[in-house]
């Protein structure tokens, strides 16, 4: 059987979640998950006890591993050598990254890991403008410039990768959803209630939001039956605040979501917006289509992938607030749009294209492809 060592970083854990799970059960698995501990970041999706609790359920060999320094200190070195101490002490014919944004992580491993047995995960080939801080930048460049293999996640990503790094070997397996569990209050919707449009998550340029904002202050002229949510961490809301012509549509959540409180949005949601103008990949797409919750996306390579447009939800042009309103106001008044029939849709496609065995199967081709 072969040695994995696994390596996740607690922003990627919600991916890592269920196929951790499932190579525990073909391979001898060390999960390694790392922390950043501080007074300005005692927020985490999942909390160390939680990660500790699910391992032992579980039966997987773990290892949490916390840091209370900043990206830019330089005593992180001395927590880059106790996670690179633990994975050779395992001995692992293969190193999974699950992506890292770490400099003294990324130089150390340049050093001490086998780049011909190492795989890294790339959820940004290209940093996405908002998330392109020096240091991800600097650990990007190392990164990109020591090892071998990579795993990619989407096919508009495989093509950008062959064409930046053409002497080097990308994996492709795309996301798999994202389940935080049942939502504690079950919601029976009615057809006369106001339809929900959920925009989830961080709040960085490249996602767009102030397209969602101008749409929605066009649609408030001609109903007024529809709210937007908008959920999520954002460090300067205040840049968009001048756009909203009504604050009676709007339920802002404006701080972190713990992973208990995200069922809840979505069973609340009728549609996701994703009105992005970068995508690479997409963490809310993976937990409304868990909880079977359609998707109005930009027409991007990515959303044109993994979305079935008119079927399991809709795509506009980028950047184009007037076409975003048209859609919602359609499905506001159900304009020829039966909403029921494309969750049905939905669900039907993601049985499909979203089974777990399949996925596993997919990593333990790529595993046994290094040595």
């Amino acid at each position: 059987m072969k040695k994995v060592a696994f390596i996740s970083p607690e922003s990627f854990l919600d991916v890592d979640l269920p196929i951790v799970k499932g190579l525990n059960k073909y391979v001898e698995l060390l999960w390694i998950v790392t922390f950043s501990i501080s007074e300005k970041n005692d927020q985490h999706i999942f909390s160390p006890a939680q990660i500790e609790e699910y391992s032992r359920l579980n039966n997987i060999l773990h290892i949490n591993i916390l840091c209370p320094y900043r990206v830019r200190d330089p005593k992180r070195i001395k927590w880059s050598l106790k996670i690179i101490r633990k994975i050779k002490d395992f001995n692992p014919g293969v190193i999974y990254f699950e992506s890292f944004f770490d400099p003294y992580l990324a130089l150390i491993s340049r050093f001490y890991l086998g780049k011909k047995k190492t795989i890294i995960g790339l959820h940004d080939i290209e940093l996405h403008p908002g998330a392109d801080s020096f240091f991800r930048k600097l650990s990007h460049w190392i990164i990109m410039n020591t090892f071998h293999y990579y795993h990619v996640f989407s096919d508009s990503q495989l093509k950008l990768f062959k064409a930046l790094y053409p002497d080097k070997k990308a994996f492709l397996i795309g996301l798999f959803l994202k389940d935080f569990g049942d939502p504690k209050i079950e919601k029976a919707k009615t057809e006369e209630e106001k339809i929900n449009f959920l925009f989830f998550g961080r709040d960085y340029p490249y996602k767009g939001l102030e397209v969602l904002i101008k749409a929605a202050s066009l649609l408030s002229e001609r109903t007024q039956n529809f709210i937007i949510t908008i959920a999520g961490k954002s460090d300067n809301f205040d840049r968009y605040r001048n756009l909203i012509a009504d604050q009676s549509i709007y339920d802002l959540h404006l701080d972190f979501i713990t992973s208990e409180d995200i069922p809840d949005f979505f069973n609340e949601a009728d549609f996701i917006v994703l009105p992005y103008n970068q995508v690479t990949q997409c963490g809310p797409l993976m937990i409304a289509y868990n909880y079977n919750i359609p998707v109005i996306a930009s027409d991007l390579p990515f959303f044109k992938e993994v979305i079935v447009d008119g079927e399991i939800g809709f795509l506009f042009p980028s950047g184009n607030h007037f076409r975003l309103a048209e859609i919602m106001y359609n499905i506001i008044v159900r304009n020829n749009i039966d909403i029921s029939k494309m969750k049905n849709n939905l669900s039907v496609y993601v049985r499909k294209n979203y089974n777990l065995k399949l996925f596993i199967e997919k990593y333990l081709e790529m595993l046994s492809s290094v040595s």
